[in-house]
């Protein structure tokens, strides 16, 4: 499997439909990690075009994922790519229905105003979504702070209680941030999934999961 960033990207499951939302996915991504960067790492956004690769091998994927956070992750979300820039790493997994999981590390030295990720990435979302129809735009209803129990210690995680534009759809939005057990990474996980397919309690099984 080829790290060219500028490769066509592969689809490991799916038919075309499929293919094209991965790569909306990889967009997505792409903005995301410079606006974390623009807010967190200063002038380290100059060295993307050298540092950038994307990876969509699904095993390649897995393994980044469990090498920054382990989790019992929903067995429907596939994994989509794997992206390496520099001290940011993201990757993410999805389904047909356009439900997905990402997780982004970043070094802790650059992660101290988690506010901000959590900002930078929600307003990347928004903003992607309303420039591409295939993703879902979404108003937020409702955002309240859930409190978690991970590695026996209690976390907070904002829900945020969505609907489609298009389409009136109800989602959840859940996103937080975990340090890595070392603590020398923090990982922001973000989970946008349709209200239909997840409950509140899955949700909280699966953050508790992370080991």
């Amino acid at each position: 499997m080829s790290d060219n960033p500028y490769q066509a990207v592969e689809n490991p499951v799916g038919g075309p439909q499929r293919k094209s939302r991965t790569l909306l996915w990889v967009i997505l991504g792409a903005f995301t990690l410079m606006s974390l960067l623009c807010c967190c790492g200063g002038p380290m956004l100059l060295t993307w075009g050298v540092g950038s690769r994307i990876n969509t091998d699904p095993a390649k994927v897995t393994a980044e994922a469990d090498a920054m956070l382990e989790m019992d992750r929903p067995a429907e979300l596939k994994p989509m790519f794997y992206m390496d820039v520099f001290v940011m790493k993201m990757v993410c997994f999805g389904d047909e229905n356009g439900d997905m999981l990402c997780q982004m590390e970043l070094k802790a030295e650059y992660a101290k105003d988690r506010e901000a990720m959590r900002a930078a990435m929600d307003e990347q979302m928004q903003k992607q979504a309303a420039d591409n129809p295939e993703l879902p735009e979404l108003v937020v209803d409702e955002q309240v702070e859930r409190e978690y129990q991970v590695r026996g210690e209690p976390v907070t995680f904002d829900l945020s209680k969505c609907t489609a534009v298009e389409t009136g759809e109800r989602y959840y939005r859940v996103s937080g941030v975990i340090d890595s057990p070392d603590g020398s990474r923090a990982v922001m996980v973000v989970l946008q999934v349709k209200e239909e397919n997840f409950s509140e309690d899955r949700i909280a099984e699966m953050i508790e999961s992370i080991r």
